[in-house]
């Protein structure tokens, strides 16, 4: 079995609400049936690479539905995707949506989507955190909100709070429960490389979609169409 990918180091000047939101879904608060119209088009058109969508399939990202509902820190595990291509497929799925429902592509945008994130913290009180009272205390002069808490940088809560790595790490474990959204579960693929669809409907349609993808492909105009 193939060992796990190492965990990525946290950069240093990310706010603790980047790295918080880093476990968070792509999309949140999607409308009714969104996941099923967006299951139903395979990968849409344009998606990266051919290899690439096939990376994303063999780790379990069967559809458009998983990566929306996938978050930043489930798609970098996949090898070859780091966070520019992160950035990449969330832009392809803010145009699916925009394409499936009136005002989603405002709505759905990273700003506003980070701005209703943070109005959740903004209600949680620090002393309302799943820390425990410890670690609670040190955070005094951290701000009274978990919005404040989230504000600052792992540089700084260092020097500036006295916390150590393994308190930074619970605090934006702590910011990420607080942050998830009522609804349906996340869709994380439950095993790596090795995943493989097992049951014959499943297997057919990973046939159909990899179909799709090949005709779109061949579809699709190259760079001597682009330049003429």
């Amino acid at each position: 079995m193939p060992k796990p990918p190492p965990r990525p180091l946290p950069n240093p000047r990310h706010t603790l609400f980047d790295e918080a939101g880093a476990g968070l879904p792509l999309f949140d608060d999607l409308p009714d049936g969104t996941v099923e119209r967006l299951a139903a088009g395979g990968f849409g058109r344009g998606l990266l690479t051919a290899s690439l969508r096939a990376r994303l399939r063999k780790a379990g990202f069967a559809d458009m539905a998983m990566l929306a509902l996938a978050s930043p820190a489930d798609l970098t595990a996949v090898r070859k995707i780091g966070p520019l291509r992160v950035e990449a497929i969330r832009a392809h799925l803010l145009g699916e949506l925009g394409r499936l429902f009136p005002g989603a592509r405002a709505f759905h945008d990273g700003d506003a989507t980070d701005r209703r994130r943070r109005d959740r913290l903004r209600a949680v009180p620090v002393a309302d955190l799943p820390l425990d009272a410890a670690l609670r205390e040190n955070l005094g002069r951290a701000g009274t909100t978990a919005a404040d808490l989230a504000a600052w940088r792992r540089i700084e809560c260092g020097p500036d709070l006295g916390l150590t790595g393994a308190d930074l790490d619970r605090i934006v474990a702590a910011l990420t429960l607080a942050l998830r959204p009522d609804g349906p579960p996340r869709a994380v693929p439950a095993g790596a490389d090795e995943t493989v669809p097992t049951d014959k409907a499943e297997r057919d349609r990973a046939a159909l979609l990899r179909e799709r993808d090949r005709e779109w492909d061949e579809a699709a105009p190259t760079e001597r169409d682009r330049r003429a």
